[in-house]
């Protein structure tokens, strides 16, 4: 498993397990914090913070002890079981290889209001792009996704793509 997946998961433990049940609001703020980086990958986990928003919700004393209740406990136990079967899409047995063995290395990158970029070898591509009126948002996700595409689709038209 993923070191940083095995973090995530030791702090909602740490969380749940705070002596006296009764974290710091600090503590509470910090979780909520992490998780919401972790609902970046796991959207569909949004609701196990609905809870733990509100009982914090109006709360300010930082190092006072809010006690955990039941929904909060329940809502962090299935995030603990959820977030191992969910994040990440697997079509490969085989999760890091180094560069050397690979037959071509390419890298992406994508920014919001500049473009898209795509580099291998000495070569590398940047596609600008022009300011949007439309009221559609598009995220950085969708954006990385576009680089990562333009990257593959570039290689495969080839004469003789490196496969």
């Amino acid at each position: 498993m993923d070191k940083s997946i095995l973090d995530i998961i030791s702090k909602i433990h740490s969380f749940i397990d705070t002596p006296s049940c009764c974290p710091t609001l600090w503590i509470w703020q910090c979780l909520a914090g992490h998780i919401n980086w972790l609902l970046n990958v796991l959207p569909w986990g949004c609701p196990a913070l609905t809870e733990m928003y509100q009982k914090i919700a109006g709360k300010t004393t930082m190092h006072a002890g809010i006690h955990l209740n039941h929904e909060v406990i329940t809502d962090m136990e299935w995030l603990i079981e959820t977030i191992p079967e969910s994040i990440g899409v697997w079509f490969l047995d085989s999760t890091h290889w180094d560069n050397e063995s690979a037959d071509m290395v390419l890298w992406t990158d994508a920014a919001l209001k500049l473009g898209l970029s795509f580099i291998y070898a000495s070569n590398g591509w940047v596609y600008q792009l022009s300011p949007s009126n439309s009221s559609i948002k598009i995220d950085i996700f969708f954006l990385e996704l576009i680089a990562i595409l333009s990257a593959i689709h570039h290689v495969a038209s080839f004469e003789h793509p490196p496969c």
